[in-house]
């Protein structure tokens, strides 16, 4: 501990009135002094926010300030102000050990495969641990420095990867944004558009049964199961109104609701619903309305 003030000791005559108790003398040192400074408003300034920023009440600076009111504030104005402070300032240091928590740092990876905005946490974060012995700096029982004066690490922090999806279907034929993959890997057995006196919504792909069926795009699962004449459904919506379909599956490999990467295992060829033989007939919707998938593919 250390005064910071000079303080000199003597001897002087002092009347019986003028002893004060032991705890009044040392309110008397610790709040006997008082220091005056000015304040400029600022906009957006009120008495109540200006006493609460001070540390002083609304009638005390009007007392300082006579004919000061909340309506007569001008910003530039220069009030007075005032605060207890101590007749005697006391220093104090010491030194203290204490264990911090060391934040997982995050690493950041672009996935294409995922879509725009949507993250994935690939490796899971750890925050460490260390122990750290601080030299303390107080005035007048206020911390006002601190300094590190050793620091071990207990456990170091584990990173925390995440993957950030990158991947955006753009509905238009000029190539730029991300394009859709083949679903299935065969050839185009009934083309996208007119067919035997009606429409065919999508394009049928030649494959065997059992063929495993990927995500032409990451998204999410808003269909799996039986749907009519396409027998085993599933339905990906990859936002901005962009709907994959895949029917005539012959088993689903995910779920409704489920977040789904663009190559990942949705289901598997068969002949289910309206099918003339095991194919997948694959569709691309754009705000409910089919087109032509081979233009995004």
């Amino acid at each position: 501990m250390d005064i910071a003030d000079r303080v000199a000791l003597r001897d002087a005559p002092v009347r019986p009135a003028d002893i004060v108790p032991l705890d009044r003398a040392l309110r008397l040192v610790l709040q006997g002094g008082r220091e005056t400074r000015s304040y400029r408003v600022r906009a957006g300034d009120t008495l109540w926010t200006i006493a609460g920023r001070t540390g002083m009440r609304v009638p005390n600076l009007q007392e300082l300030n006579p004919g000061l009111s909340p309506r007569n504030l001008a910003i530039g104005e220069v009030l007075k102000l005032s605060r207890t402070v101590p007749l005697i300032n006391v220093s104090t240091v010491y030194t203290q050990t204490q264990r911090q928590e060391l934040p997982c740092p995050v690493v950041r990876k672009k996935d294409d495969r995922l879509p725009l905005g949507l993250t994935r946490v690939l490796q899971a974060g750890r925050a460490g641990l260390a122990e750290v012995t601080e030299q303390v700096i107080c005035r007048n029982g206020q911390v006002v420095g601190r300094r590190e004066l050793t620091r071990k690490v207990l456990q170091a922090p584990r990173e925390q990867v995440v993957a950030v999806g990158t991947w955006q279907l753009l509905a238009s034929r000029s190539g730029s944004g991300g394009r859709l993959g083949w679903p299935v890997v065969g050839a185009v057995t009934s083309p996208f558009g007119a067919r035997w006196g009606g429409f065919h919504p999508g394009i049928d792909i030649a494959a065997g049964y059992g063929t495993p069926v990927d995500a032409a795009a990451p998204g999410r699962v808003v269909r799996a199961g039986w749907y009519g004449g396409y027998g085993n459904c599933v339905d990906i919506d990859h936002g901005d109104g962009v709907v994959t379909r895949y029917g005539h599956l012959s088993r689903i490999a995910v779920e409704e609701g489920e977040q789904v990467i663009k190559g990942q295992l949705v289901g598997y060829v068969g002949s289910t619903g309206f099918a003339t033989g095991p194919h997948l007939h694959f569709e691309v919707r754009i705000n409910g309305n089919p087109v032509n998938p081979e233009s995004f593919l």
